[in-house]
């Protein structure tokens, strides 16, 4: 198990190798997210399937980055960064 201070890094950690895959696919298929988004505004129930899990993984990294520690600045962009996927997943949902 990590220590509480490791998680808002291997939250960063995990969410730029996210945004790399997704950017390496987009360059070897063009088209793919203009695709993926047309879908997206067809289809009820994946958007409310995307708007519960945005708001789960948001509320769940919300809370797993500590606010203790005021110093560490990634532990507070962390923070905010899942209040504000928490806050997307309900006006996706709405």
């Amino acid at each position: 198990m990590t220590a509480t201070h490791d998680l808002p890094a291997w939250i960063a950690l995990f969410t730029g190798l996210y945004s790399l895959a997704a950017a390496i696919g987009e360059f070897r298929q063009p088209g793919f997210w203009a695709a993926m988004l047309a879908d997206f505004e067809r289809t009820p129930a994946l958007r409310f399937l995307t708007g519960f899990l945005v708001l789960f993984l948001g509320g769940a990294i919300y809370l797993a980055s500590p606010w203790q520690a005021t110093s560490d600045w990634l532990s507070i962009a962390m923070g905010v960064m899942g209040g504000l996927m928490a806050l997307e997943g309900a006006l996706i949902l709405a």
